[in-house]
């Protein structure tokens, strides 16, 4: 938080992105890295960032989609970030939701990350 933000407004309450940007983003990719298999796709809504992390774990075989713009797979591997759900993804997000995660990430015991299959 800034110094203004921090006065005015308690943690998370409105600018998600800001407070959380990439939270709970590197634990995700490194545990679907462990459990993947070569050339799996990895759909999120930060693709720089989590090629970066994938690229950290000797996994740049991962390939890297956007949920509002590829159409869903079977095999995908979704990274849905608490911070990071729009207007633009929300029905990916409200599709995959309908399923319990097969991995979740919690930072200082608070939901970041959630990572779904056959969304």
């Amino acid at each position: 938080r800034n110094a203004i933000g921090a006065r005015v407004s308690p943690n998370r309450l409105w600018f998600a992105p800001d407070e959380l940007y990439d939270a709970g983003l590197r634990e995700a990719v490194t545990d679907v890295a462990r459990l993947a298999p070569r050339n799996a796709r990895l759909v999120t809504d930060a693709p720089a960032v989590a090629a970066f992390y994938a690229a950290a774990v000797g996994r740049g075989d991962l390939r890297i989609a956007r949920p509002e713009r590829d159409t869903p797979r079977p095999d995908d591997w979704f990274i849905v970030q608490q911070g990071r759900v729009y207007f633009e993804n929300y029905a990916a997000v409200r599709k995959a939701r309908e399923r319990p995660p097969v991995l979740a990430v919690a930072v200082q015991g608070f939901s970041a990350a959630d990572v779904y299959r056959d969304w």
